[in-house]
């Protein structure tokens, strides 16, 4: 009896020891961005491969992502602010130290703004590029204020 309760025991442990290999698809692709180590033909439980995002574009989520039947979730490659000197013409707005140029902003990095001579700024002067897209402050002519 002692022997036969030990084969009862043992078979089912010896089953549930030996669970099938989880697999994942291709790791999905991520705009503007690259899988730059562990490239494989085939992903199995707890194979990684890490990203890396194109010049000027800034990573946001982990740089890693791990296989468990699924991938865990791909980062975004988040992309930068470009500020042309016509914008900046056009809005009757200056960068900081009074400059009119074409800049690259990162996404998450704030830049002050100030206004031209005669506007006056009706908006905050400090904004933060948020993936690619940036609100510029508004400044209107103070010309004809009576005081």
């Amino acid at each position: 009896m002692t022997l036969l309760r030990f084969i009862l025991i043992q078979i089912p442990l010896a089953y549930s020891s030996q669970k099938a290999v989880q697999t994942c698809e291709e790791p999905p692709d991520v705009d503007f961005g690259d899988i730059i180590s562990g490239g494989k033909s085939e992903y199995v439980e707890s194979d990684r491969v890490q990203y890396h995002c194109n010049p000027g574009y800034m990573l946001a989520g982990s740089e890693w992502i791990s296989c468990n039947g699924s991938w865990t979730p791909p980062p975004k490659c988040l992309a930068p602010c470009t500020i042309t000197k016509e914008q900046l013409e056009d809005k009757n707005i200056f960068l900081d130290s009074n400059r009119r140029r074409t800049i690259l902003i990162p996404s998450a990095q704030t830049i002050e703004f100030s206004c031209s001579n005669g506007y006056k700024l009706t908006t905050p002067f400090v904004r933060t590029c948020v993936d690619g897209h940036i609100h510029f402050p508004l400044c209107i002519s103070g010309k004809n204020e009576l005081t």
